[in-house]
């Protein structure tokens, strides 16, 4: 969810993201311009919509749902890993550094956060939610490194090379 993300990164970011993104398939690029535009044009659900419709066919926690979640897992991990790879490449060394430190940070979060998630959902239904949880946070991460990247992120971090 993009909130907790933002505020958890201490990130803030405005505007739809517009320019090519690395490694960001069309599918991607529209669930990363509704979360960015949330809370102005969209909501969470719409984005939601958007970011789980490929494995909306399947009966929740089913084999075929968890496999079509890891699925979108590893398409969501290596956009953010392009764009993480596409945004360092942008910034100074200071914000390098301090994003390096941030992300460390970030994955603890995310891996407790989700965790918890799974916990709290029957078992039938646990890797589902964790998947689930992993994939909203990984898409939130990267609308806001997209967001960096093309001069509209006002993070700390956020310091691109001239």
């Amino acid at each position: 969810m993009r909130i907790p993300i933002a505020l958890a990164l201490g990130l803030v970011v405005a505007g739809p993201a517009t320019a090519e993104t690395a490694g960001v398939s069309e599918a991607q690029r529209g669930v990363l311009d509704c979360i960015e535009a949330m809370g102005q044009t969209t909501v969470w659900d719409q984005c939601a919509s958007l970011m789980f419709g490929p494995c909306a066919a399947e009966q929740v926690g089913s084999d075929g749902h968890v496999a079509c979640l890891s699925v979108q897992h590893e398409g969501w991990q290596s956009a953010l890993a392009g764009e993480r790879t596409a945004l360092i490449a942008r910034l100074t060394s200071a914000g390098s550094s301090e994003l390096t430190q941030l992300m460390g940070q970030w994955f603890g979060y995310v891996a407790q956060k989700c965790a918890a998630v799974a916990a709290s959902k029957p078992a039938e239904h646990a890797e589902a939610a964790q998947l689930g949880c992993e994939i909203s946070e990984i898409a939130g991460v990267t609308t806001e490194f997209v967001a960096c990247r093309e001069g509209r992120s006002t993070a700390p971090y956020c310091v691109l090379q001239e």
